[in-house]
């Protein structure tokens, strides 16, 4: 199996999972400290999928950090399916409930929190694969 950057059990790994855990319970702290949210169904519901990812991301976090600190390389395959499928189940979670979210209460609410991903999307692909940024042509 290739080791590419950021695979399952290597540093980079490790940090980017827990750069997501980070980014994902600040995005927690910033909806729950806005006043009144809790009158609101539609963010109960988006605070509820980060929640699923803070978890997820977290757990990932400690099997990094278990394999970096026992040294051993995680290259068997049901293992790194596991991650996938774990991660394709959040995902597909959060986006059932971004979508619920969208059909009660409208787009804004769910909108209001994506255009950061896209920044640090594109800042994480220039860090961590060498891809090059384009500002036009």
């Amino acid at each position: 199996m290739k080791d590419y950057p950021g695979s399952p059990g290597t540093v980079l790994g490790f940090v980017l999972r827990m750069s997501q855990f980070f980014f994902a319970a600040g995005s927690i702290a910033s909806m729950v400290t806005t006043s009144g949210i809790f009158n609101f169904t539609a963010f109960c519901y988006l605070i509820a999928s980060m929640c699923l990812q803070v978890i997820w991301s977290f757990m990932l976090a400690l099997l990094d950090a278990y394999v970096i600190v026992r040294k051993k390389v995680i290259n068997n395959p049901v293992l790194v399916s596991l991650f996938v499928a774990g991660g394709i189940v959040v995902a597909g979670l959060i986006i059932y409930i971004q979508l619920w979210c969208i059909e009660k209460k409208g787009p804004v609410f769910v909108t209001v929190f994506n255009p950061l991903s896209t920044i640090l999307v594109a800042i994480l692909a220039y860090f961590v694969f060498g891809e090059k940024l384009y500002l036009g042509r």
